[in-house]
């Protein structure tokens, strides 16, 4: 695999993983502002900082990969 085709892979793999994650919190906010759900508000939180962690953890991951 050359560096190219690398680099595509890793792009493609985050913006998959980005737009599942952004997919995830809209979803909770939308569970969040119904009538009753309060406690809804710290599955956003949760889903945030969760997927900033493992945001965090691919980027690096990705970043040794492509050397």
């Amino acid at each position: 695999m050359n560096e190219n085709q690398k680099t595509l892979v890793a792009l493609v793999a985050m913006l998959v993983f980005v737009l599942v994650w952004a997919g995830c919190v809209v979803g909770c906010c939308v569970v969040a502002c119904q009538p009753g759900q309060a406690g809804a508000v710290l599955m956003v939180v949760f889903a945030l900082c969760v997927g900033w962690g493992f945001f965090q953890d691919t980027r690096a991951a990705l970043g040794e990969w492509l050397g």
